[in-house]
């Protein structure tokens, strides 16, 4: 399974992540063939919970801007300024919606 909706996760790190588990476990005392059919069914598990958070709260619009410039002005901005007066600055330079 992969967690579709977590961009910065690719497979190869959901893969490492579970070879890493099943090292734990084996190293536990359990046997590689059992530590591996337990993380696939916390594997399946986590996806289904992924799906249903996805269902139920979507994917929430966290304020990040498309380009990498206007996306490093705003965070400039934003570093020591409250939050209406950073946005009002960041507009009034004409700089890509939020």
């Amino acid at each position: 399974m992969r967690y579709s909706r977590a961009p910065s996760i690719s497979s190869a790190d959901v893969d490492a992540w579970k070879e890493r588990l099943v090292g734990a476990l084996v190293e536990a005392g359990a046997t590689r063939r059992s530590a591996t059919s337990t993380v696939n069914r916390l594997d399946v598990a986590i996806s289904a919970i992924d799906r249903v958070l996805h269902a139920v709260y979507g994917t929430p619009h966290l304020g990040n801007i498309q380009d990498p410039t206007s996306e490093f002005v705003y965070i400039a901005l934003s570093r020591k300024t409250v939050e209406r007066a950073y946005q009002r600055a960041f507009q009034n330079l004409g700089a890509t919606e939020i």
